[in-house]
């Protein structure tokens, strides 16, 4: 009985996807790795605890950077040394590329369904706290702004509205870290999807590209954590104002 005997090119493909996988993966993590856990209380941060933490994170978002920007300039580089293949446009390789363009387009979708499950909910509950805030330091304010006309005391309606800067607080944090943990419980997943579309644009490029043999390593997965390290460094920007140092 005849065996089925993969081609040495598939062998090669598989292996190559594999390797980027978990390269990514591997990497991700120790980039994970990296972060300090969330702050427990963010209202109650003083000066000092903000800006250790954001030196933290800068360090970690301008490595992530350098690789980012080391790697695009390698990839330009192999881009102007190949040269165009002469039967690019045979139906064979234009098969090939609307194929892959598909895939690319799948990919896509999907990253673009989990990033809205992440950040949907938190703008849209966030919204809504913010106009119910809003409206409450409004009303504050204006008792403030008549006691004061008619000569009488507003340290009671001051203190209110420190409370209130403070429940404001807590809830928008609140709401931040929720966003937080679930960005974070989706990032595995958007490495791999991020892996997987760097290797079919390599791919592109060769098919357009002879001698083409660069391979992203680091590319749109890289960005994914890069985009939440962005997020991470805005944790403390719902600190009430006069509380601000």
């Amino acid at each position: 009985m005849n065996k089925i005997r993969p081609s040495f090119r598939l062998i090669v493909i598989v292996l190559l996807l594999l390797f980027t996988n978990t390269f990514a993966q591997e990497t991700g993590q120790k980039f994970l790795s990296k972060i300090p856990a969330l702050p427990q209380n963010f209202c109650q941060a003083n000066d000092d605890t903000i800006m250790k933490w954001n030196d933290k994170l800068l360090a970690l978002k301008n490595e992530m950077i350098e690789l980012q920007v080391n790697e695009k300039q390698q990839m330009e580089q192999a881009q102007s040394k190949a040269q165009p293949r002469m039967n690019i446009f045979e139906s064979a390789n234009i098969e090939k590329i609307q194929k892959l363009g598909e895939k690319v387009q799948g990919i896509e979708t999907d990253i673009n369904n989990i990033l809205n499950e992440i950040t949907s909910p938190f703008i849209e509950k966030r919204s809504i706290a913010e106009v119910k805030y809003q409206k409450m330091e409004e009303a504050l304010e204006e008792q403030k702004k008549v006691a004061i006309q008619q000569g009488g005391k507003a340290e009671n309606i001051i203190k209110r509205i420190h409370q209130l800067e403070q429940e404001k607080c807590g809830e928008l944090s609140l709401l931040r870290k929720n966003y937080l943990t679930a960005f974070r419980s989706r990032l595995n997943e958007l490495i791999e999807l991020g892996a997987k579309e760097n290797e079919l644009s390599d791919e592109m490029i060769q098919l357009n590209d002879a001698d083409y043999s660069f391979r992203t390593k680091y590319g749109l997965w890289l960005g994914f954590l890069e985009t939440y390290v962005d997020e991470l460094l805005h944790i403390y920007d719902d600190l009430p104002p006069r509380d601000k140092k």
